[in-house]
């Protein structure tokens, strides 16, 4: 069985997926979720099923959810009994690869392992990690207070996947094939300078060394005009490298090269 919650919360089983209705069962089945094997209070579930509403005897209410999500983990689990009752609250008996966010974390954090040594089965992972996601993370129930934290931590990681994915089809393929991705992500994800960054060695790499620059401008315009603000130095770097014509920008982990010198210890400066 595998707990979806990278998209609208679900169960999954062989062939089958189960949808689940209720608010309060998916509210239940995503904290237990993202916390495998351990012990949740009865009064912390209280809160975060019912965010401070108040609830004439939510304890019964609680109980009540238990139920149904027994019933219906029953289902897909057998008779092994998935959702157990202990010291004082609940807590859901299946290893962390059981839920697909845990699955999705595995594959990213191998991914980088390996992006030095294999970028091609890099790349491979990433693809997969990827295509765990149906949808905004825990979609119906993140705006309980309980879960927006981990709404946005699970975003965060894809669109960090989503960057390591560009970054590896960018050394590993022909810049014009990653270009269009690229621009549509840089509009859609417009505080990520990351991006930025790999929009412009895309073109670069394409020789349209001016509109790589352009980026640049562009993104220096908005960030002073929103806060105030000067890029980062990785920006500033891949600018100068650019001018410059640096050879670094044209070999695999080139940019990777060329953010370990914007660090602090590479530039001597304090953070």
């Amino acid at each position: 069985m595998l707990i979806n919650v990278l998209g609208p919360m679900s169960l999954h089983a062989g062939e089958e997926t189960c949808a689940i209705s209720s608010r309060q069962v998916r509210t239940l089945l995503a904290v237990l979720a993202l916390s495998p094997g351990r012990v949740l209070s009865t009064d912390w579930l209280v809160a975060a099923l019912w965010d401070d509403e108040a609830v004439g005897n939510s304890r019964n209410a609680l109980q009540a959810a238990v139920t149904r999500l027994r019933r219906q983990l029953k289902g897909f689990g057998g008779t092994l009994p998935l959702l157990r009752t202990s010291y004082g609250g609940y807590v859901l008996d299946v290893a962390p690869l059981d839920v697909d966010a845990f699955q999705f974390g595995a594959m990213v954090d191998r991914a980088q392992t390996l992006r030095q040594d294999d970028p091609a089965e890099a790349l491979r992972l990433t693809h997969a990690a990827l295509a765990l996601w149906r949808g905004p993370a825990l979609e119906g129930v993140s705006d309980l207070a309980a879960l927006r934290a981990e709404q946005a931590r699970l975003e965060e990681g894809r669109i960090g996947a989503l960057e390591m994915s560009v970054e590896l089809r960018l050394d590993l393929m022909d810049a014009r094939t990653v270009l269009h991705d690229l621009r549509h992500l840089v509009e859609i994800h417009t505080d990520r300078e990351r991006l930025g960054e790999l929009l412009m060695v895309a073109l670069y790499r394409n020789g349209q060394q001016r509109e790589a620059l352009d980026v640049f401008n562009r993104i220096r315009q908005r960030l002073r005009q929103e806060f105030g603000i000067d890029p980062g130095r990785g920006l500033r770097l891949l600018q100068s490298a650019i001018l410059s014509q640096d050879p670094t920008l044209e070999r695999r982990g080139g940019l990777e090269a060329l953010r370990r010198l914007s660090t602090p210890a590479a530039l001597g400066t304090a953070p």
